[in-house]
């Protein structure tokens, strides 16, 4: 495996190849990590853009529930008058 070639190599002071195996090593931790960073960072945007159709529905649904009720307040301020 990878540990024994590195261990092999250091008992021979092959260092040359300790460090390609090293940087080669890192570049993948490195690419992975990115790799992560983006997934998770689409998946919030998903998250977000969902979640702003559904704030947009509900104060659609919510203007609509006030010019209801203005609307009924509306009416019954011009009833007021003739009831007295």
């Amino acid at each position: 495996m990878l540990s024994q070639r590195i261990a092999s190599a250091l008992k021979r002071q092959d260092w040359v190849t300790v460090f390609i195996e090293f940087a080669l090593v890192l570049v993948g931790v490195l690419t992975a990590l990115q790799l992560n960073n983006w997934n998770i960072e689409r998946t919030n945007k998903e998250g977000a853009d969902k979640a702003l159709v559904r704030l947009r529905s509900e104060v659609e649904v919510n203007i609509a529930a006030l010019d209801g009720r203005m609307a009924l307040l509306t009416e019954s301020n011009d009833i007021r008058p003739a009831l007295a």
